[in-house]
């Protein structure tokens, strides 16, 4: 940076030299030489710009190159470790709430997600499917009800 304000107290100081030594008067050369000073202090004061862009554009190419040694089965691995983990969230609160909010055991819970996840970027579950030894039709109803409300998908409770 130091460097930088250098260059352009220099450039400065050396344009304000040449234009005082030029002779005054109506001369048109006094003109071209003032244009051309202004145009090198210019420059000199856009030059970081310049080296700011192509560092970026460095930046982008090796983000390019590495991008491109990655493996597609890599990514599709990772998509599927996502979803699997996503997954399993979803069950535990499921059965979270099975416990809290309606007092079934949670250890005789099991939870099963039917999941379309044909397009990784989109993956939709189509079902849920809940499996437990509460032997109450009613209760069990009204916890299909529940999780369908607050999970906006098809609920399958199944009971003794």
């Amino acid at each position: 940076m130091s460097e930088y304000i250098k260059n352009v107290m220099t450039a400065g100081a050396v344009c304000t030299l040449v234009m005082m030594l030029l002779p005054h008067g109506d001369g048109q050369n006094g003109k071209y030489v003032k244009y051309i000073c202004s145009a090198v202090v210019l420059l000199i004061i856009i030059s970081p710009i310049r080296s700011a862009a192509s560092f970026f554009t460095d930046i982008k190419e090796t983000v390019t190159e590495i991008e491109e040694t990655i493996p597609a089965e890599t990514e599709e691995a990772e998509a599927a470790a996502v979803i699997g983990l996503t997954a399993e969230n979803i069950s535990e609160y499921i059965i979270s709430v099975c416990g809290e909010k309606f007092g079934f055991d949670t250890e005789k819970i099991r939870v099963k997600l039917v999941i379309d996840d044909s397009d990784s970027e989109n993956v939709i579950i189509e079902e849920i499917q809940l499996f437990t030894d509460e032997n109450d039709r009613s209760r069990r109803d009204d916890l299909k009800k529940y999780l369908e409300e607050l999970l906006l998908t098809d609920v399958r409770v199944f009971g003794r």
